[in-house]
């Protein structure tokens, strides 16, 4: 699916929510009942069901991720090193996992700095296989793949 007119004419959504993960949040949010919105929420189901590809610090496949308060940084980690096993202050750390749970991570801890956003949500991408460069044909591979998504 692609915008058809306005800012991101001629995008598509996939690219989209992976470079402005703000815009898409916000477009939700304002027309929930719109197609493009209606797609947003497909591609994020499908973003979250994808399986983590970065390792752990102990060189295991991650299950999870966590942030700092008032941080984009993400930290990758398996089921035997959960965060708080590497000497993370409790309170301190959240677990993100989702995109959904990224943005309002920044959200509650940094109102909503837009910067932020896109910057976690790279991460957390990255961390299930998108490349470091990024244009329409990465973004349409990343999502291509086929992942269980009635979560």
């Amino acid at each position: 699916m692609r915008f058809q007119s306005g800012k991101h004419a001629g995008k598509t959504l996939d690219e989209v929510l992976l470079k402005q993960p703000d815009f898409a949040q916000w477009y939700i949010r304002k027309y929930p009942d719109a197609p493009a919105a209606k797609e947003f929420d497909r591609l994020m189901r499908k973003f979250d069901a994808k399986p983590f590809t970065k390792k752990c610090r102990c060189g295991k496949p991650a299950t999870g991720a966590s942030t700092y308060q008032n941080s984009p940084s993400l930290m990758f980690w398996c089921d035997e090193c959960p965060p708080h096993s590497s000497g993370a202050e409790r309170g301190k750390v959240a677990a993100v996992t989702s995109i959904r749970g990224v943005l309002g991570h920044i959200d509650w801890t940094a109102d909503g700095y837009r910067a932020w956003k896109r910057d976690i949500v790279r991460k957390l991408a990255e961390g299930k296989g998108l490349p470091k460069r990024v244009g329409e044909q990465q973004a349409l591979a990343f999502f291509s793949e086929t992942y269980d998504v009635s979560l």
